[in-house]
């Protein structure tokens, strides 16, 4: 009930409306069910008024007197608002809550909050007051208290991040039309997926389609990228997957899982918060490419051994004996059950 109230949904006659599949705004997003898949969006003045808050914040962020403060939280809550239609968007949402609150004393430059060690006293002989003052003093010099009633600064001062999260919603939002979120799938594609982690030089991916029997998907990455760190071919090998798929399999209102034995892939895609830049890009693709094609993709990590039993691990070192890859039940995920 609580929930519900929290939604703004209320038992009043005024508010009830008829049965329909386009049954029009509630709680500031829209949901439509008449086109098969049933989606879910934000109004036309809403988005709007989201693209506005987006491009004062991109144009402020390098005013060298910083964001005004006040201006900056309503664009920040209205983000939030936001984000209870699109989901998404909270992967970005935490360089404006780090420039938020960067101003306090116990912060460090990228705006993280630093370990609250506090004024430790010797349990001998209680202080005086002159002693308890130079330790406050002490504390806060070394930013390890935060003293009650502290006001922020009409002006805030941007954290590095604030930029590279700006302009990923960006890129979310640059149409003139809403965007349409699907809600639930229609169908279900069930990607059995891995990555050989023996060899740096190769990849390998499986599918196994409904309808279309187990897919395979192998070779060896250029100089260029056999060069870059092993987390990266990780995401690397999803993202190039899921793309040749979608360009040859209907995926639109499907439910897809891709399953990979690199916790950090799945780390980043439901984090957001990698400090590599280019992991943070091919999530923002993975990402862009869901939304484009209108499919709902997880990605779950899962065992080695079980990349091993499944076959897909020898993929990435060219062998050819799949052996249980044309084994369905090989390829069934327990998810209920943990990773290691």
């Amino acid at each position: 009930c609580s929930r519900m109230e929290y939604l703004g949904i209320q038992d009043a006659k005024r508010k009830r409306r008829e049965v329909s599949q386009r049954p029009g705004a509630w709680a500031g997003g829209v949901v439509f069910a008449d086109q098969q898949v049933t989606r879910k969006f934000l109004s036309k003045p809403r988005w709007d008024k989201l693209k506005g808050h987006l491009w004062w914040l991109l144009t402020n962020a390098t005013n060298p007197q910083g964001l005004e403060e006040g201006r900056f939280r309503q664009a920040r809550g209205y983000l939030v608002y936001a984000c209870m239609t699109y989901g998404f968007l909270q992967l970005f949402m935490k360089g404006i809550h780090l420039t938020a609150d960067g101003w306090r004393p116990n912060r460090n430059s990228e705006g993280w909050k630093i370990s609250n060690q506090g004024v430790r006293l010797e349990e001998e002989e209680d202080p005086s007051d002159e002693e308890l003052a130079e330790l406050v003093a002490t504390a806060l010099q070394e930013q390890t208290v935060t003293p009650a009633g502290y006001q922020g600064p009409k002006f805030l001062r941007p954290v590095p991040r604030l930029m590279r999260d700006l302009k990923a919603m960006q890129r979310f939002v640059e149409g003139e039309s809403p965007v349409m979120l699907p809600v639930r799938a229609t169908s279900v594609v069930q990607l059995i997926y891995g990555f050989g982690d023996a060899s740096g030089e190769g990849f390998g991916s499986s599918f196994d389609v409904q309808g279309a029997g187990t897919c395979i998907r192998r070779g060896f990455w250029c100089s260029e990228i056999s060069e870059k760190a092993s987390n990266y071919h990780e995401f690397r090998n999803l993202y190039e997957a899921i793309k040749d798929l979608s360009a040859s399999t209907k995926l639109e209102g499907a439910l897809v899982y891709l399953f990979t034995d690199n916790l950090v892939t799945e780390h980043v895609y439901y984090k957001g918060t990698s400090a590599s830049e280019e992991l943070f890009e091919l999530m923002l693709k993975l990402r862009l490419l869901a939304l484009e094609v209108g499919f709902i993709l997880h990605i779950v990590h899962v065992a080695g051994t079980r990349m091993i039993v499944q076959g897909t691990d020898g993929l990435s070192r060219g062998d050819l004996q799949i052996g249980s890859l044309l084994d369905h039940e090989a390829s069934l995920v327990p998810l209920h059950l943990s990773p290691c």
